[in-house]
């Protein structure tokens, strides 16, 4: 058994524990890959101040475990209470980007960097668009972008289409 402890981002005065456990289990599947079974519990309260029934999940292959075990412990947390939110003040903010300047080549690769400092409710991608404008035309480069990171901190890549190496 491991002991999680989790912050809400928007109140960090209130700590949570969560309990996981994980055990390997016999018989192997059909194909002689090891299965687990995880449960993941806390004696923290939801917002009527009732327990919270643990979460159980079964026959889990080892590829499939972290992702599992997240999705357990993300089932537990939007059930506690977390008490009073502090207020999402400030929005999020790029720290950096390249290429700049004025005459950038064509195919030049463009990343950027935004954040959003706690306490936050973190940066939601589901709204976001990013246009590109050459000096000419705006183009909609949403959909062509590699991000990487958290809800608190994103990298965001554009390789230009037909781009070599």
């Amino acid at each position: 058994m491991a002991e999680l402890f989790v912050r809400h981002s928007l109140n960090s005065r209130f700590t949570a524990k969560l309990n996981i456990t994980v055990k390997s289990l016999v018989p192997l599947d059909n194909y002689g890959e090891q299965l687990y079974t995880i449960e993941v519990g806390t004696r923290a309260l939801d917002i009527n101040s009732n327990s919270i029934s643990p979460v159980y999940v079964n026959d889990i292959l080892a590829d499939n475990l972290e992702d599992a075990i997240e999705e357990a412990i993300n089932t537990i947390c939007n059930q506690i209470d977390w008490g009073v939110l502090d207020e999402d003040r400030y929005g999020p903010y790029l720290t950096y980007f390249t290429p700049t300047g004025d005459d950038v080549p064509i195919k030049s690769k463009v990343v950027f960097i935004i954040k959003d400092d706690v306490p936050s409710a973190g940066i939601d991608l589901a709204d976001m668009k990013v246009i590109f404008n050459n000096g000419e035309v705006d183009f909609d480069i949403t959909q062509e972008l590699t991000i990487k990171g958290d809800p608190y901190e994103y990298t965001l890549e554009w390789v230009p289409p037909n781009i070599n190496g």
